[in-house]
């Protein structure tokens, strides 16, 4: 059906854009960039358990902490503005991220982990990533992530770094 029928395609895309207008604020999840160290350990109760259990072993299993590094991931709002991406609250002082066309290379949606994604390609090989947990419906989020990701591609002029001056 997509493949010959463009214009279906084109339609379905439009009537989901007028549902849920990206120039408006659209809620989302998103992943930047930015690395964060997690924490975990477990809980008093667990350890109570475990030593309850297993004795001293079970309390030196459950006595250590777990570090990592993730990308940063919050709940919040996107929208398209006249001069970019804006994203709610999404620097680390409450203020909008906002995301000039100039630092943008384009957007796709991927799929990851079986979830759709739009894939957003900044400066500096960085990608944000954007989830719309909304749909119910596959199909509805790829037309949704197809047209977010042909509204930003039509208007994205950032240039590589590599391409420069050359």
């Amino acid at each position: 059906m997509g493949l010959f029928y463009l214009d279906v395609d084109i339609d379905k895309e439009n009537k989901i854009m007028r549902d849920h207008n990206p120039y408006d604020w659209v809620k989302c999840e998103v992943t930047l960039p930015k690395m964060q160290l997690v924490t975990e350990s477990f809980s008093p109760a667990a350890r109570g358990f475990a030593t309850g259990a297993f004795g001293l072993m079970g309390l030196a299993i459950t006595s250590g902490v777990n570090q990592h590094y993730e990308h940063v991931s919050f709940k919040s709002y996107f929208k398209i503005a006249e001069k970019g991406i804006v994203i709610l609250q999404g620097c680390d002082d409450g203020s909008d991220l906002r995301i000039p066309w100039d630092y943008i290379l384009g957007a796709s949606y991927v799929r990851e982990n079986n979830e759709l994604l739009l894939k957003i390609t900044l400066l500096k090989h960085q990608t944000i990533k954007l989830y719309f947990p909304f749909f119910w419906n596959g199909n509805n989020q790829i037309h949704y992530c197809r047209g977010i990701a042909r509204l930003i591609n039509e208007k994205a002029c950032g240039v590589s770094p590599e391409d420069e001056g050359w």
